[in-house]
């Protein structure tokens, strides 16, 4: 009588009793003089079983990304996907088999003895993938190291599910999912901001930045030094698919001033819950507040002052809360300094390159984080108001429209007591201030929004037409 190899008990080894030669290998962790590594085969493409099962052959090569010392391997069937695969010294060559459910031991020694002999020598992935009665799927993997002839049964991971990516989150998946967030500016701050809206679930995200990564930039920024001279949209999409294969993506990589008034831009933001404004100029802060009034989408600002000595974050609720012109004015606030060929512009010619790099002082990351996250926490109250969550308190806790951080005593924040983070009735850093303000009934902005409001309900000139007429 045959033992049947059951897909019920993958990650068990079977051996018939008696036999002395079986192919399979079973190791742990001390059995031996030298420990082994867990051996891990992963398949990150979402679709790898309906890829493989609809092969018209019953088997195919597949393309290996090798990492950890041959330990851990991620396996593809398409050729794009496993296109940059870690060869070097780690070279390993790989194979599916696809078959019916029931998978005797012998059958088994035979396919891992053939593979064996087939592999010469060269480190060997083996997946073999059985069709069950239901429909469903057993995916097993064996590996050949390298300089042994025994194959170690591996553990699987498989593609997870998009409840599973949140499995353990205080959000439920569906308060996020169905939400969608556009980010405008990818700098430092906004980069963050985007990575974790994406991990605590939130399922579209529009981006817009019309710049590149350089070198000053990966210092702060959540992409490295592979993605130098990329586009930041497309550099930060590819990091947060990384993080999370399920978010839906569009990208735009134009000047934010010019793209508000781009028909292209509102229509895209009709799905859109909210607006995050990580940019670092004046003028695109108030073109972003013109697109919030007229969209009615509410919006966060998220701003750091000189060398990010502290900064502001600013909720901006069309009809609801002052706009940002309610709350700054016409008092152009100081711009950071945080790109050089935007600075250079600003000088005239006769002012070296030199000096003019001289005059750009960035923060440190970790001071910029604190405008970040608490941009992110006010957006997740924002996403979720309404619903019974985890952190909807919070929405009695944060009512004001503007909010101050210090992180030294310096500039603005320079007259803080110098003993007023031991004593919470004083100013003092590292600690968030709520303002409360009100709307500015003289505001021009709000005016301005109302009138071409009232103008296209009688078929008259959008708010932008409007301000491009009078501008």
């Amino acid at each position: 009588m045959q033992n049947t190899y059951s897909p019920h008990y993958a990650n068990t080894y079977f051996r018939r009793e008696g036999h002395q030669h079986s192919i399979l290998s079973h190791h742990r962790k001390g059995q031996h003089t030298q420990e082994m590594d867990e051996f891990v085969v992963c398949f990150p493409e979402p679709d790898f079983l309906r890829l493989v099962r609809e092969t018209p052959t019953s088997s195919g090569e597949l393309l290996l990304r090798v990492y950890d010392d041959g330990t851990v391997v991620h396996a593809f069937v398409r050729a794009d996907a496993g296109k940059d695969a870690a060869l070097g010294r780690h070279a390993m060559r790989g194979r599916y088999i696809k078959m019916g459910e029931k998978l005797t031991e012998d059958r088994l020694q035979g396919f891992l003895e053939g593979f064996l002999a087939a592999s010469a020598g060269t480190p060997s992935l083996l997946v073999i993938v059985l069709e069950k009665d239901d429909g469903g799927f057993q995916t097993l993997g064996y590996i050949f190291p390298e300089g042994s002839p025994n194959a170690t049964q591996m553990k699987i991971l498989q593609y997870p599910t998009a409840d599973e990516f949140h499995s353990r989150s205080i959000l439920r998946t569906d308060q996020l999912n169905q939400t969608s967030v556009c980010v405008i500016g990818l700098g430092s701050g906004g980069s963050h901001i985007a990575v974790e809206l994406v991990k605590a679930g939130v399922g579209r995200l529009v981006l817009i930045d019309d710049d590149r990564l350089e070198f000053c930039n990966i210092a702060r920024h959540v992409c490295g030094v592979k993605d130098m001279g990329r586009l930041k949209t497309r550099a930060l999409k590819d990091y947060l698919l990384n993080k999370n294969p399920n978010v839906r993506f569009e990208t735009f990589e134009e000047n934010i001033n010019s793209l508000c008034r781009s028909e292209d831009l509102k229509a895209c933001l009709k799905d859109c819950n909210l607006i995050v404004a990580a940019t670092d100029t004046t003028e695109s802060r108030y073109s972003i507040n013109s697109l919030s009034l007229e969209t009615g989408i509410t919006t966060l600002y998220g701003k750091c002052g000189p060398k990010a000595a502290g900064g502001e974050v600013v909720r901006v609720q069309p009809g609801k809360s002052p706009c940002l012109a309610c709350m700054y004015g016409n008092i152009a606030s100081q711009n950071e300094a945080s790109d050089f060929k935007r600075v250079r512009n600003a000088f005239p010619d006769y002012v070296s390159d030199e000096e003019v790099s001289a005059t750009i002082q960035l923060g440190l990351s970790s001071d910029i984080i604190p405008m970040a996250n608490m941009v992110v926490k006010l957006a997740l109250v924002e996403l979720t108001r309404g619903q019974s969550s985890a952190i909807e308190s919070l929405d009695t806790d944060f009512q004001a429209p503007f909010y101050q951080w210090a992180n030294r005593r310096e500039g603005d924040y320079k007259d803080y007591p110098q003993d007023g983070f031991r004593k919470a009735t004083m100013m003092s850093i590292l600690r968030w201030y709520p303002v409360n303000m009100e709307k500015d009934t003289k505001c021009l902005v709000c005016q301005m929004h109302k009138r071409a409001a009232a103008n296209q309900g009688k078929g008259g000139a959008s708010f932008f037409a409007e301000k491009q007429e009078q501008t």
